[in-house]
């Protein structure tokens, strides 16, 4: 399961990467909410990443870390506070946490609602 993990990460970090120009943007444009709302979730949530990591964050999260390393364009800002992201780019990562969060909601809602249904056999 470990490894699926990792795959997924690496394919949505790939794909991110290609697709990602609004969320890598320098001059920080805000996120088409049309552009975000097809995603995944799972892609969504790297998104909020995305945009700190342009400013050299490192990420208490190991396999994040770990990731963002890989990437050619990313390096550790040892001067990186929050402070160094605009205003926009604070817009846009409220804007993606309250989206996953209320996707992770209703996913969570949906599996509780699924788990909950009793299937009778047809007589």
């Amino acid at each position: 399961m470990e490894y699926m993990s990792k795959i997924i990460l690496l394919i949505v970090l790939c794909s991110a990467t290609l697709w990602g120009h609004d969320v890598f943007d320098p001059r920080s444009r805000p996120i088409p909410k049309k552009q975000i709302y097809n995603q995944p979730v799972k892609r969504i949530y790297y998104y909020i990443y995305f945009i700190s990591a342009r400013y050299g964050k490192k990420f208490n999260n190991a396999e994040i870390q770990k990731e963002f390393e890989k990437q050619p364009w990313y390096s550790v800002n040892k001067n990186y506070h929050d402070s160094l992201l605009n205003p926009i780019d604070h817009q846009n990562i409220a804007m993606l946490t309250a989206l996953h969060d209320s996707l992770t909601k209703h996913i969570r809602q949906l599996k509780a609602l699924k788990s909950s249904i009793v299937w009778e056999k047809p007589v």
